[in-house]
């Protein structure tokens, strides 16, 4: 199993149908989730769920659109920021 900060780092900067392009423009962030189940990104705070409560998370932000998911590599959720708001629940995978 990999995690997905060390796919994302093995990621070839080129390829074909088998092997996407490496994505210059996303970011990836290691969150821990409080006790209630929200995390910070940025300015926005994103309510995950309590089952996630003291978890780590990776996000994956290209844009306004982010995934988060588990350490194992399992999607989480996934959801689009709007720059208006504060706050945002994620849409569970």
């Amino acid at each position: 199993n990999s995690t997905p900060q060390r796919a994302w780092d093995r990621a070839p900067a080129h390829g074909g149908p088998a092997q996407l392009p490496l994505q210059t423009d996303a970011t990836v962030h290691r969150l821990t989730v409080i006790p209630h189940g929200t995390v910070t990104l940025g300015r926005h705070l994103i309510r995950l769920g309590a089952a996630y409560g003291g978890a780590q998370v990776t996000a994956l932000v290209n844009g306004p659109q982010v995934s988060f998911h588990a350490l194992s590599g399992d999607l989480i959720g996934q959801l689009t920021l709007n720059p208006a708001k504060r706050y945002a629940t994620l849409c569970a995978a």
